[in-house]
């Protein structure tokens, strides 16, 4: 339901009559409503600006106080919509970030990996040569 329509039953309690009167201003299109489904949806400000001439002037100025109240209502849920927005632009920003993160830290460990090898290699190679007598370091069989 939008929250700046009203349902039969709520204009009903809010003017003191029927919901059946509420639905008779419906037909004589004395109440803006659009039909969903079963159930009748009442514009907050129809109900407010073409009021029936029964309708007390303490229940206009109530209704107008809750619909201004509606209004701001949908102002707090759009500027938390938008808030939700960035902050979901925001994690959506992070993830990004780690992911890159993420495959640079795959990419250094891969080259740590191939550095040990190389050094292990090295450090092979000096334990051979240390280990070989000096004419076999120069004639190298």
């Amino acid at each position: 339901m939008d929250t700046k329509s009203l349902t039969v039953a709520e204009v009903a309690a809010k003017l003191n009559i029927s919901p059946r009167t509420v639905r008779q201003w419906i037909a004589d299109g004395k109440l803006a409503a659009k039909r969903h489904g079963k159930s009748w949806q009442i514009d907050a400000e129809s109900v407010t600006t073409r009021l029936p001439e029964n309708g007390s002037a303490s229940k206009r100025h109530e209704l107008a106080n809750e619909c201004r109240l509606c209004q701001q209502k949908q102002s707090e849920i759009d500027h938390l919509r938008a808030e939700l927005a960035e902050k979901n632009r925001q994690i959506e920003s992070h993830v990004q970030q780690i992911d890159h993160l993420t495959q640079v830290v795959a990419m250094s460990q891969k080259n740590i990996g191939a550095l040990t090898e190389q050094l292990d290699d090295s450090r092979q190679m000096i334990e051979d040569m240390r280990s070989r007598s000096w004419w076999k370091r120069i004639f190298r069989p």
